[in-house]
């Protein structure tokens, strides 16, 4: 299923779900980490990087690096500021065209 941002997804919400939108609201809002790449979209894969001075994730098309100590990352080669939240990532993908698939749960 296509990932949305948080707002979009409030924006397919009727008024009486407000319980699972808090409960959406604390999913999108929780601190980012890289591993979340893989651990819930479909299709990328952390890349093993000969320096160890970044760590670098890959699908079939697009690549995204996180610089160790740094306080920025590349996505398609442009250079962003550290993503805070799940949200904050989500955006920053499409905003760089990067269309996100949520994994299945198994």
């Amino acid at each position: 299923m296509k990932v949305f941002n948080y707002l979009q997804f409030a924006n397919t919400a009727s008024y009486d779900e407000n319980n699972f939108l808090s409960n959406a609201n604390e999913f999108y809002s929780q601190p980012f980490k890289p591993e979340m790449i893989t651990e819930l979209f479909e299709g990328w894969k952390e890349v093993s990087v000969k320096n160890d001075i970044n760590t670098v994730f890959k699908d079939d098309k697009d690549e995204i690096c996180f610089w160790q100590d740094e306080k920025y990352y590349n996505i398609r080669f442009l250079a962003v500021t550290n993503p805070e939240t799940l949200d904050d990532f989500i955006r920053d993908c499409q905003r760089a065209g990067i269309e996100l698939i949520w994994k299945e749960k198994k």
